[in-house]
This record gives C-alpha cells, structure tokens and sequence, in this order.
C-alpha cells in the first residue's frame, strides 16, 4: 500500500518525504500568517448588507450588464464588452426558453 498515490514525474520513491515535509511547511507558513492577521480580522464590525437592496441589485445589474468597468479603459475594455456582451445578453433570455421549452415536452404538448 502506498502513502500516496503515483506520482508521474520519473522520479521515485524518494520524493516523498521532501514533498510532505514541504506541504508541511507550506500549511506552517499558511496557519502562522492566520495567526499573525487573526487581531485585525477581529477588528471587523458586522455589516448590514439588505439595506437599499433596490439600488444594490440595480448596480449589479448595470455593472453586469452595462459592463462599466470593463469599458473604463477603452481599447482593451471595448473588446471585451463587444465579445463578452452580447454573449451575457443573450444567455438569460435563451435559458428562459429552453426551459419553457422543456416544460412543454414535460406535458406532452409539441411546439
């Protein structure tokens, strides 16, 4: 029974003690930086995020939709809107109409 699975990079056996030694320290590090930043985690203040939820979806939906800030530095950003846009555009109203679609074959009624 092996302590892990096959490694597929031509090298043996012996690389296993180095590469759990360096997981383990890797995961060291990790924990120790948690540690060090966990006060100013503590710090944090709850937050009421249902508030002005209609302004909040009407942002989303202009940020996603509108692609603002995609579009703020212009060559590249336009690019992006113009191949990413409407593509985004047409995803919500197609997956409406496939499903309504479905729903007919689910009731025996043909299109």
């Amino acid at each position: 029974m092996e302590p892990t699975r096959e490694i597929y990079w031509n090298v043996g056996h012996g690389v296993l003690i180095p590469m759990y030694l360096c997981a383990l320290i890797a995961f060291g590090l990790f924990f120790w930086g948690f540690w060090q930043r966990l006060p100013v985690y503590r710090q944090g203040k709850p937050l009421s995020r249902l508030d002005r939820l209609g302004e909040r979806i009407s942002l989303l939906l202009r940020g996603m939709l509108g692609q603002t800030k995609v579009l703020r530095v212009l060559d590249p950003g336009s690019l992006h809107a113009l191949h990413g846009g409407p593509q985004q555009r047409t995803a919500v109203p197609l997956s409406a109409r496939r499903r309504a679609n479905r729903q007919r074959h689910d009731l025996g009624v043909r299109p």
